[in-house]
């Protein structure tokens, strides 16, 4: 059976138009020369704004986030994802920077972890190309030793994934190892059903309120019902705290993919989940 690949292709130009202000976004980068190559190649970042973070404490980014950015580059790259700044044989410069951290200056918030251009993107060109083999995905789960028996072909997409990453999460040896240590905790999300009663309080009156109180049953009696009816899962393992987490990524960065299959499928895809994207943007990608 041939290998399916997802490639991910620029549908717009990288930049706003020139009449529109640019936004001030500052970085913290997993390599300094970043910040040299977003001054010079452009990457929708002015000269000035690399210089200032250049200057800034923000530029010095914790050591353990850097250490992850490079173990998940380094494990692309053993899985055939071509990520390298410079040109391979019939590969050209990957055009995308993985920053361990971004602020949105105008909005006044950490965007997290995210993926930058380097230099100029033109449209349709294609930006990341990875084989399906590394995302997260119900298939993936009905492969998995440890969940036969208990995910089948009638399991929720969403449940099945998430049953797939809890386990893998307390594996030491796990395939998705390294990608598993870059996704965010509960507190990065920040979803409302993961908030305090008291910090609830602010949504009173809101409709808000009343759909985050839903979510909020829904995942307990899904969770609270999966370990009834499947005993053998270890209950130590598959809590609702980690529960919860998985269902906040998988809520805030999986997406639905075709690969080549007549119908859509629901995956967490490494790498390609770090485009954060604002709100104001008039550019998308297809």
């Amino acid at each position: 059976m041939a290998a399916r690949w997802l490639a991910l292709t620029a549908a717009a130009t990288a930049y706003l138009p020139p009449s529109q202000p640019r936004r001030s976004l500052r970085l913290h980068m997993s390599d300094d020369s970043w910040a040299q190559e977003l001054a010079q190649a452009g990457g929708g970042f002015e000269r000035q704004e690399a210089s200032r973070w250049q200057k800034s404490d923000r530029g010095k980014a914790d050591a353990e986030s850097r250490a992850r950015n490079d173990a998940i580059l380094k494990w692309l790259e053993g899985n055939d994802v071509w990520v390298s700044e410079l040109s391979g044989w019939n590969e050209p410069p990957h055009s995308l920077a993985l920053a361990t951290s971004t602020f949105d200056e105008l909005e006044g918030e950490d965007s997290g972890r995210g993926l930058l251009a380097r230099r100029a993107i033109a449209q349709d060109a294609i930006l990341a190309r990875l084989p399906v083999r590394l995302c997260m995905t119900k298939e993936a789960a009905l492969e998995a030793r440890e969940l036969k028996g208990i995910v089948s072909q009638d399991t929720n997409e969403y449940v099945a994934i998430a049953l797939l990453l809890i386990g893998e999460a307390q594996k030491p040896n796990s395939f998705w190892r390294e990608y598993i240590e870059v996704l965010p905790s509960v507190e990065d999300v920040s979803a409302t059903f993961t908030w305090s009663e008291d910090e609830l309080q602010y949504l009173e009156g809101s409709p808000a309120r009343q759909a985050t109180a839903s979510m909020q049953d829904k995942l307990r009696r899904e969770h609270a019902s999966i370990l009834e009816q499947y005993p053998q899962l270890d209950r130590s393992v598959f809590t609702l705290e980690r529960w919860t987490w998985a269902f906040s990524n998988l809520f805030s960065r999986a997406i639905r993919l075709k690969a080549g299959r007549v119908d859509e499928f629901l995956a967490l895809v490494p790498y390609i989940d770090f485009i954060n994207h604002s709100p104001f943007s008039s550019s998308y990608v297809d």
